[in-house]
């Protein structure tokens, strides 16, 4: 298992993490296949969950509160040193499905169907209905909606040409008021909702960080600041 965690081991060859990987993804489906196990009747419901579930976001961030990052050890290309951080988060995502694929292979599907259960997803002490409530997403429609403001728009564009692969920009008016990127479109879209919910705690705090983006706003400032120099120069 331990081996599981690590992308550049001399004893195990990328077939070996392949297969891993493999009956993770597998395993994991069939631990949340059944809706009135996890209490979700509603079809929508349970598809929208089915699909967090599984979704690179949310497995890189379990693994990251469970504390198994820090047992994570990988390697990346030097040219993409400044794009660490979206690297370690794929390597996250992918480490925590191996780690599922040993547990199952190692001690069969009983065990791994509880791991899967009660500490990845918390059953029973949470609802499954509440994970969703805590995804960048919903918890940005909530603030928007309590701040009554209308949600932003959000673009997702794929770089073709260069890496990270996804780019998500949040734009409101003519303000950019954030910017993620990411290996996965899944991946740079939730990152850049939760740069935003990080920003908006408040109306105030959410409305001074909008501000600070307005193209207006900071055209403005620098032409004051512009000024200022003029009139420094002028003395």
């Amino acid at each position: 298992m331990i081996q599981s965690l690590t992308q550049c081991s001399e004893k195990q060859t990328k077939a070996d993490q392949d297969k891993l990987f493999y009956f993770g993804d597998l395993t994991l489906r069939h631990s949340i296949n059944n809706p009135l196990e996890l209490s979700l009747a509603d079809k929508a419901i349970y598809k929208e969950f089915e699909e967090l579930v599984q979704s690179e976001f949310f497995l890189k961030s379990r693994c990251e509160e469970i504390g198994l990052s820090d047992f994570i050890r990988f390697s990346y290309p030097n040219n993409w040193k400044d794009y660490k951080q979206i690297y370690a988060n794929n390597n996250y995502y992918k480490c925590l499905i191996k780690f599922i694929g040993a547990l199952y292979l190692e001690f069969g599907f009983k065990v791994t169907h509880q791991f899967i259960h009660r500490v990845i997803l918390g059953l029973p002490n949470k609802k499954p209905a509440s994970i969703l409530l805590e995804i960048p997403e919903s918890i940005m429609i909530q603030k928007f909606s309590l701040y009554k403001i209308e949600s932003p728009v959000i673009k997702t564009t794929p770089n073709t040409l260069d890496f990270p692969f996804f780019t998500t920009t949040i734009e409101s008016g003519s303000s950019e008021v954030s910017k993620a990127y990411g290996l996965t479109k899944n991946e740079s879209y939730n990152l850049a909702l939760k740069y935003l919910n990080d920003q908006s705690n408040s109306l105030s705090s959410l409305m001074a960080h909008i501000l600070k983006n307005t193209k207006s706003y900071n055209f403005i400032k620098k032409d004051k600041n512009n000024f200022r120099k003029d009139r420094n120069n002028l003395k």
